[in-house]
């Protein structure tokens, strides 16, 4: 159940209290094959209500939006080969309902019926000790299957922002002494930025390293870390408006923190 209470007054918005409250199930099962072989596959319904930033206090916002709510089916296989080896394999269907998408008139809507379905893999290669390559990678369908608006049906059209193709792969090394470092590349392809599929956002391959540094001290566990995003600074945008408006992503940037924390 979800109680929303907004007290920010955005340009005149007076609707700002909500409420909404759904039964979200799951059930799932796993079969081991051999001690290195299992199956697995899960049903499960998903429940997510609309944030109070698209209903109230965005000037995109819509008081009537509604929760989305999903149906998402997916059986899967994951197994360790030769000690050395880890493979994960999975495919799933995923059907929506009110999905939530910003129209091309700039207004948050729900948009009718969606089917997402594709095939996920994650796989590690241990090379030697502490050192791994990993790769992910996620083929995927994302179409609107029941969505019109006014006089025109988008009915089979891909979701804006819904890559066929998401590729991700790298190096990573863990040392004994709580170093971890690792280097990955991040592939997406093409995808559309609006409804009809008129509009789209040029696929992109961009490299991140970070090395981390953990510690238990006493009874406290401490960190360190420092990253690049895009670290070969490369030129590219991931969102582009419904009239075509395209907005740069970051260049090369980093980041360095700690964290500290404790286990009770």
């Amino acid at each position: 159940e979800y109680d929303y209470n907004v007290f920010y007054d955005y340009k005149g918005a007076t609707d700002r209290s909500k409420s909404f409250d759904e039964f979200s199930p799951k059930f799932g099962v796993l079969y081991r094959l051999t001690e290195d072989v299992s199956l697995y596959g899960n049903i499960g319904k998903a429940f997510m209500p609309p944030s109070a930033y698209r209903m109230f206090t965005s000037k995109y916002r819509n008081p009537d939006l509604t929760p989305e709510t999903a149906w998402n089916y997916e059986i899967g296989i994951k197994t360790l080969l030769f000690e050395r080896l880890s493979v994960q394999v999975a495919g799933y269907l995923m059907d929506v309902e009110d999905e939530i998408y910003k129209g091309s008139d700039d207004v948050y809507h729900n948009t009718g019926k969606t089917r997402h379905k594709g095939i996920e893999s994650e796989l590690s290669l241990y090379l030697l000790e502490g050192l791994s390559v990993f790769s992910n990678l996620t083929f995927q369908e994302a179409k609107f299957t029941d969505y019109t608006v006014g006089s025109t049906s988008y009915d089979d059209k891909w979701l804006p922002h819904a890559p066929k193709r998401i590729i991700a792969y790298g190096l990573k090394y863990e040392h004994p002494i709580g170093i971890t470092y690792s280097i990955s590349g991040n592939y997406r392809s093409d995808a559309y930025s609006n409804d009809a599929n008129t509009y789209k956002i040029p696929g992109r391959t961009i490299w991140d390293t970070r090395i981390d540094y953990e510690h238990d001290f006493k009874c406290l566990k401490i960190g360190l870390y420092a990253g690049i995003m895009n670290l070969f600074d490369k030129k590219y945008y991931d969102y582009r408006t419904s009239s075509g408006k395209i907005y740069p992503a970051y260049p090369r940037n980093y980041m360095v923190g700690f964290k500290i924390g404790r286990e009770f």
